[in-house]
């Protein structure tokens, strides 16, 4: 499995040299749309650092994430605020581990051999951080930079000869 972190995370599954499934996972978008957009903008604070509260919060928002009931749980995270006088502190790290945690979640079945990780900067810390908590961790490699970068003009070119346009 080749995990691609971002705006539209992707998930490509390559069997015997190719791609044989692939999926794209709107949670960068959604965590930016509720983050900034939905009434839970108020019970989040952007300038939470990921240290081991925000660590222990992200591990929080994975827990909250084996609930079968997504729209309910997101809505704790002002609830708690406002009925359990729980701080703000710690929710923007409890609504990423709960986005990313519901994404990652079905990862932990171990019907990848390997999983693969690609990205950098803090997103794919999120990503790796979670990954070592799904119990998959194991099983993650990571994508070097030159890697990724090689591989996507080798794909731009693939797509340009398949359209009979010459480089």
């Amino acid at each position: 499995l080749l995990i691609l972190p971002g705006t539209h995370s992707k998930h490509l599954t390559i069997k015997d040299g190719r791609v044989s499934d692939f999926k794209t996972h709107m949670t960068g978008e959604l965590f930016q749309v509720i983050s900034t957009g939905t009434i839970l903008r108020h019970a989040l604070n952007e300038a939470d650092p990921f240290d081991d509260h925000g660590r222990s919060c992200f591990l929080d928002g994975m827990k909250m994430a084996r609930s079968s009931d997504l729209l309910h749980v997101l809505f704790t995270l002002r609830s708690h605020i406002l009925l359990k006088q729980k701080p703000i502190l710690g929710n923007i790290h409890r609504l990423s581990g709960l986005l990313i945690g519901h994404e990652l979640i079905r990862l932990s079945d171990n019907e990848f051999n390997t999983i693969v990780l690609g990205g950098e900067g803090a997103l794919y810390e999120c990503y790796r951080f979670a990954l070592a908590h799904t119990g998959a961790a194991t099983r993650v490699m990571d994508l070097p930079s030159k890697v990724r970068r090689q591989a996507v003009w080798n794909g731009q070119f693939l797509m340009l000869r398949s359209h009979n346009i010459s480089v």
